[in-house]
């Protein structure tokens, strides 16, 4: 059987996930806000533990564009949410409507498929970039 380990790292790059709130942060990111707390995790760890943390579905997985890198959001599991991301200046809008529930419904009444909405990701150009 093995044993899952919440080591003081795993809480604490949980806790900044959590502290972000819906803002999602890179590696690097999570590296640094660490450090502002007294503790140094190579970046191996902490990729370790997002993978662990994804797996145990406490965190969601984007992949960015730009970097061709992950960005990592703690998932309050009451909070369902999509993604608007700008492909050209990589911003990433999260975004909280009624009528995607009711697409989500839909997809899933009339097409018999279910939408993880944590993980979706809509890509075209913010307001910012189109002008």
């Amino acid at each position: 059987m093995v044993r899952a380990y919440n080591t003081k790292q795993k809480q604490a790059i949980l806790t900044v996930l959590e502290e972000s709130g819906n803002k999602c942060l890179s590696v690097k990111e999570i590296a640094e806000k660490l450090l502002k707390y007294d503790i140094k995790v190579a970046n191996a760890t902490i990729y370790r533990y997002l993978d662990r943390l994804t797996v145990d579905g406490l965190v969601g997985k984007i992949f960015d564009d730009n970097s061709k890198s992950g960005l990592y959001q703690y998932l309050d599991l009451d909070d369902k949410h999509w993604h608007l991301r700008c492909y050209r200046c990589g911003e990433l809008i999260h975004m909280n409507c009624k009528q995607l529930d009711e697409l989500t419904l839909h997809i899933k009444e009339e097409h018999d498929f279910y939408i993880n909405n944590s993980r979706l990701v809509i890509n075209g150009l913010c307001q910012k970039c189109s002008k």
